[in-house]
């Protein structure tokens, strides 16, 4: 029985890592059954011949991609705080300012990081982000 390995591509460097290399090749020469999961628009099927698994909605709600960088904000909070280590500051990066937009995602952001910088509150934003009224979420998250 063939070992099966199972690749996520969740954009198109995934795509250039994997599916454009020789990857599928030496795994099936050493006798892996591989199958892609698929979230590009870019069939792997029809265009290339692997087997793969599509997901089909790439919709996300709106505010799901706030909630998430809030919620790694948030873990690197508390991880700091119960680690007393300072190592969970460089992987924050700098909040976004050039564009009304973005000044609004940032703010917001800011807010939520405030109200769920704690163990609890960490559980409460994951559980946001699962309630989304999307399927993708549920399907991706965690």
């Amino acid at each position: 029985m063939k070992k099966k390995v199972f690749v996520f591509f969740p954009d198109g460097v995934g795509l250039r890592n994997f599916a454009f290399t020789d990857f599928k090749t030496i795994g099936e020469q050493m006798g892996f059954d591989i199958t892609y999961w698929n979230n590009t628009v870019f069939s792997l099927k029809d265009n290339l011949g692997f087997n793969e698994v599509k997901i089909e909605n790439h919709q996300l709600h709106p505010l799901t991609p706030i909630y998430s960088r809030a919620r790694k904000r948030c873990e690197l909070n508390v991880s700091k705080a119960k680690f007393n280590d300072d190592v969970y500051t460089t992987y924050k990066f700098p909040f976004n300012y050039n564009s009304i937009k973005n000044t609004f995602k940032s703010l917001y952001t800011k807010l939520l990081i405030g109200v769920y910088s704690s163990e609890k509150g960490v559980e409460a934003i994951r559980k946001k982000i699962k309630r989304s009224r999307t399927k993708k979420p549920k399907i991706c998250l965690l």
